[in-house]
């Protein structure tokens, strides 16, 4: 399962030998189509709008303004609707790889 992470900030445990670890806050998505391999097409709010064809997009899936960027990732969901986070929820600790720009 993927999900959309914000980075926070970054933090130490304490004790004896202290261990590096970074915050992220998960940004909330809606599934707006669900493919037959896995993949489902998400819709996220983000302050910047790349570009005009954004706005038929958003009167496809039925979706408001804030909903300005779409993105395809393998998500738990098997029908339309809020992004499932409950892997999430139920793991204390999660392991997680990031692709970031530069």
């Amino acid at each position: 399962m993927e999900f959309l992470i914000e980075k926070v900030g970054m933090s130490r445990t304490l004790g004896e030998n202290s261990t590096a670890v970074t915050l992220v806050k998960v940004i909330p998505a809606k599934v707006v189509k669900v493919n037959e391999n896995g993949k489902s097409v998400v819709a996220y709010s983000n302050t910047k709008q790349m570009n005009k064809a954004i706005e038929g997009q958003q009167k496809a899936y039925g979706l408001s303004k804030e909903f300005n960027q779409f993105a395809s990732l393998e998500a738990a969901n098997k029908e339309v609707g809020d992004l499932d986070i409950s892997a999430i929820v139920e793991g204390g600790r999660v392991k997680v790889s990031m692709k970031t720009k530069g």
